[in-house]
C-alpha cells in the first residue's frame, strides 16, 4: 500500500508538472498566434508606424482605426482631444489585445498608461531640428526642461547658438494627407510636390545634425526634407515600440492580417494602397 500512493504521488506529481507545462506553452502560443494589435491615428500617418511593426512582427494581427472624422489633430485644443481620444481608446480596445498610439499629439495628450504611445524622442549631441505640431511642440518642450534642462531651445529660426530648434509646420500632416491620396491613385508616394513650402519652412535650419520627426505624417517626408538639409540623422519614436512589443509578444511563423476601420467614410481601398506602397518603396 505505501509503494502504491508513492506511485500514485510521483504519477501526479508528474502529471501535474506536464500540465503546466502544456498550460505555459500553449499561453505563450495565444500570444504570438492570436494577439491582435491595435494601431490608431488621425489619418494615414500612422500607416507608416503599421509599416514598421509589420516588418518586425508579420505575424501578428492588426487593427488599424482611422479617425479620418476628426483629422487633423494638431488643430484642436487640448480639451477637444481629451474627448476625441477617450472615444477612439474604447473602441481600440474594444477590438485589440495591445494598443498602440500611432500619433504623436494623441501620445502626448492620453494619460492612458495602458497603451503604448509614439512619443518624439529628446536627442542629445549636436543640433537637433524639431518637426511637430504646435501642440506636441508644446508638451516636448516641457520634457525638454525636465529631461534636460541644460539644453537651450529655439523657434522658427532663431536659434541663437541653441541646440535644440523647432520649426513651425502647423500644416503640414493636412498636406501628406492630400498627396499620399494622390500618390495612392498614381501609385507612388513621390512628396516633391511638397518641396516649395518644405525649403520656405526648413532652409533657414539648414546645418542641423538631426531631425526629429514629431508627427506620423511626417515620415513621408525623409526623402524631401534631406534635399532641403542634407545628409542627417532622423528620429521618431518607432523603435521604442518595437522594443516594448519584442518585451511582450513570443515571434512565430505564419501571416498576420490587417483590417482596417474608420470613425467617417470607408478608406479602406486608399488606405491599403498607401500601405503597399510602403511596404514596396522600403523607404520608412
Amino acid at each position: 500500500m505505501p509503494v502504491f500512493k508513492t506511485v500514485h504521488k510521483a504519477l501526479q506529481k508528474n502529471f501535474c508538472f506536464f500540465c503546466a507545462f502544456c498550460t505555459q506553452n500553449a499561453r505563450l502560443s495565444y500570444t504570438a498566434r492570436m494577439t491582435t494589435i491595435g494601431i490608431c491615428d488621425s489619418g494615414v500617418g500612422g500607416l507608416t508606424t503599421l509599416n514598421i511593426l509589420r516588418r518586425h512582427f508579420p505575424f501578428a494581427d492588426f487593427y488599424y482605426l482611422a479617425d479620418n472624422k476628426n483629422m487633423p489633430y494638431g488643430t484642436k485644443s487640448p480639451e477637444e482631444l481629451s474627448d476625441v481620444f477617450s472615444r477612439l481608446l474604447k473602441k481600440l480596445k474594444a477590438h485589440s489585445e495591445i494598443q498602440v498610439i500611432a500619433c504623436n499629439t494623441a501620445s502626448s495628450y492620453t494619460e492612458d498608461s495602458d497603451v503604448i504611445k509614439l512619443l518624439p524622442p529628446i536627442v542629445k549631441g549636436g543640433k537637433t531640428l524639431y518637426l511637430a505640431t504646435p501642440l506636441t511642440t508644446n508638451k516636448l518642450v516641457e520634457r525638454l526642461r525636465i529631461e534636460s534642462p541644460s539644453i537651450c531651445t529655439s523657434f522658427d529660426g532663431n536659434d541663437n547658438g541653441c541646440d535644440a530648434v523647432f520649426a513651425d509646420t502647423s500644416e503640414l500632416a493636412t498636406l501628406v494627407e492630400v498627396y499620399t491620396a494622390v500618390g495612392a491613385r498614381k501609385n507612388c508616394l513621390n512628396m516633391r510636390e511638397l518641396l516649395p513650402y518644405l525649403a520656405s519652412k526648413l532652409f533657414k535650419f539648414k546645418g542641423a545634425n538631426n531631425v526629429v520627426l514629431g508627427c506620423s505624417h511626417y515620415l513621408y517626408l525623409k526623402n524631401e526634407i534631406s534635399k532641403i538639409l542634407g545628409s542627417v540623422n532622423f528620429f521618431d519614436g518607432n523603435g521604442e515600440i518595437v522594443n516594448t512589443l519584442n518585451e511582450l509578444l513570443v515571434k512565430e511563423k505564419g501571416a498576420g492580417k490587417v483590417f482596417f476601420d474608420f470613425t467617417a467614410d470607408d478608406e479602406s481601398r486608399k488606405y491599403s494602397s498607401i500601405l503597399a506602397l510602403l511596404e514596396r518603396e522600403g523607404s520608412i
